[in-house]
């Protein structure tokens, strides 16, 4: 019983706070049906920017692929990684998308 009233409380509580408030009118201290531009309008969800890698990050992720002799990764990692961010890629996606390019161009560059 005090679990199903409680749940009534919290369930009343809720419902309380998402009516529009109405306003009253100073003249009289009479309550006055809320306008269409009291009422609250449902704010849309902007998407969050893609979160930028800081340039001393960068920095060492370029130095060692140079060192680990990824050209083509370490040219498409970084264009790679917001494109990824912006579509909600997982970073095993990624991470495929990236070792593709680069084992297409050494397979490229095997060829000429």
């Amino acid at each position: 019983w005090i679990i199903s009233m409680s749940f009534s409380v919290r369930q009343h509580k809720e419902a309380m706070t998402m009516r529009p408030k109405k306003k009253v009118n100073s003249k009289t201290n009479s309550p006055q049906p809320a306008s269409d531009a009291t009422l609250s309008k449902p704010v849309e969800a902007k998407p969050s920017p893609p979160p930028k890698i800081n340039d001393a990050n960068q920095m060492l992720v370029k130095s060692n692929l140079r060192q680990l002799r990824l050209p083509t990764m370490k040219a498409e990692f970084d264009k790679l990684a917001r494109e990824a961010a912006e579509s909600n890629q997982t970073y095993q996606d990624y991470l495929l998308r990236l070792t593709e390019l680069e084992v297409a161009a050494r397979s490229s560059n095997a060829l000429n």
